[in-house]
């Protein structure tokens, strides 16, 4: 995830328009690694006619109750359960899932313990309002161990984490 440094993900109107061309490329690389990616709805409704972040190479799981009529063929409507998701998009022949966000997402997915590693490419910007890197949930912590540090540009650090399990 592209973070501001005090950890916003996005403008309250969900407009990322700190990311740069290194953490864009990075992400990219990632995404490509695993063809699979896990977002919320309202990622998928930000990305969708995003030729920058909606790639044919990748398959989208998008987490929502409200299925839509039509969908690309590379795009998968499943219900949350971090869990079962995961099952299920190893049973499609994914061995690995990159998440893409947003807030609710990646708080859901690291409260279940199903996720191994985070990467976040840190941007020289500050927004006091935004969409945070987690969304609050109660009485949950977990411990992170850094594997590497990263200069992406002279500008955008890239810190690697393994989480603790």
């Amino acid at each position: 995830m592209a973070i501001t440094a005090n950890g916003m993900i996005a403008k309250e109107n969900h407009e990322t328009p700190f990311t740069s061309k290194a953490d864009y490329e990075s992400f990219k690389k990632i995404c490509f690694q695993t063809e699979a990616i896990i977002c919320g709805h309202k990622t998928y409704d930000c990305i969708r006619e995003d030729t920058e972040f909606f790639w044919p190479e990748c398959h989208y799981f998008v987490i929502s109750s409200d299925i839509p009529p039509s969908l690309p063929t590379n795009v998968s409507w499943i219900k949350y359960d971090p869990e079962n998701n995961l099952k299920f998009i190893e049973d499609q022949g994914y061995k690995e899932v990159c998440i893409m966000g947003g807030g609710q997402t990646n708080a859901s997915f690291l409260n279940a313990e199903v996720v191994d590693e985070i990467y976040l490419d840190v941007e020289p910007h500050i927004y006091l309002k935004g969409i945070p890197l987690f969304r609050p949930i109660d009485n949950f912590e977990t411990q992170l161990e850094l594997i590497e540090v990263k200069n992406l540009s002279p500008q955008t650090v890239q810190l690697h984490y393994k989480v603790k399990k």
